[in-house]
């Protein structure tokens, strides 16, 4: 099945203020200072979508995907196929979606997801903190040739 990294640009007051401050709570010292980064009145996250008969699992996460870091995920609501493949603007004003990360994925068990990609492979650990709200450790992993 395939998974999508979407970068999701979209103005501060549509995005709920608990998601926001879990985010940036959970982030690691060294990488909270990305959150200070923003555009005033902008907020951005990363969308972490896996393929499923029933529509993309999705989880919006603090950082992008890499090797090595940790950050807080929330787990969203399935969304629509097409953002396997979408960029531009979001209906309704949501902001904008960029795919920054693209390849196949495979549950290596029931917590941890194997993200198949061109030039690297990265594990994901999904670490349920409480319903909906994770910790991800993401770990380099070896390519199968």
């Amino acid at each position: 099945m395939n998974f999508v990294v979407l970068e999701h640009t979209q103005p501060s007051k549509q995005v709920p203020l608990p998601r926001r401050r879990y985010l940036k709570m959970m982030a690691e010292a060294a990488d909270k200072a990305a959150f200070e980064q923003f555009p005033k009145g902008q907020d951005v996250h990363f969308d972490l979508m896996l393929e499923t008969e029933e529509g993309l699992r999705t989880w919006a996460m603090g950082l992008l995907p890499t090797a090595g870091k940790r950050c807080g995920a929330i787990e969203l609501p399935l969304h629509r196929a097409a953002y396997l493949t979408h960029e531009g603007p979001v209906s309704q004003g949501r902001g904008t979606v960029k795919r920054v990360m693209q390849g196949s994925y495979r549950f290596v068990t029931p917590d941890q997801v194997s993200l198949e990609m061109k030039k690297q492979n990265l594990i994901v650990e999904m670490d349920e903190i409480q319903p909906a709200h994770f910790r991800f450790s993401f770990l380099l992993a070896t390519k199968a040739d």
